[in-house]
């Protein structure tokens, strides 16, 4: 027992002089900070906000991002293929040239959020309810079936 006290100080003494630049540990408020350049793939990020954050080229692939908030946050070139946005909400977010290939995007809720040149080949937007000008964009380029709910991306989007 004695041996476990001095090791678990050590740990947590390295713990708190990391250097900086590691990847950020995984929470539920990211508040004005940047995570730029972050590896976040597969991890679970289900309910997680993130408010005025800068998440621009992070690597989200099969994040679990269910019921995430995206409140005024730029997510420009990054790479959430694969991941499970089901239920998020993005308030004024720019997703400006990021991949969400495949992506689950049921149930979202997007409100003046910004999505030019974004692949959205494969995406499930079964249920979504994103802007009018910004579904009859998608419209015009939407593609592709996800592999894992089977929707068609024109019709869960309700193309025409």
């Amino acid at each position: 027992m004695k041996f476990w006290v001095p090791l678990f100080a050590f740990a947590l003494i390295l713990a708190v002089l990391s250097p900086q630049g590691q990847a950020q540990p995984i929470q539920k408020l990211y508040d004005r900070v940047s995570l730029s350049d972050q590896d976040f793939s597969g991890k679970n990020l289900a309910g997680t906000t993130f408010k005025r954050t800068n998440m621009r080229k992070m690597n989200l692939r099969g994040a679990n991002l269910t019921k995430a908030i995206f409140a005024r946050t730029n997510v420009e070139d990054s790479d959430l293929t694969n991941a499970i946005l089901r239920g998020a909400l993005f308030d004024r977010a720019n997703f400006t040239r990021a991949k969400l290939t495949n992506a689950d995007m049921r149930d979202v809720l997007a409100t003046g959020s910004l999505f030019k040149n974004t692949d959205i080949t494969g995406v499930d937007f079964t249920n979504a309810i994103l802007d009018t000008f910004q579904t009859a964009e998608f419209c015009q380029r939407a593609k592709g079936v996800n592999p894992i709910t089977k929707a068609d991306t024109r019709k869960s989007l309700g193309c025409k």
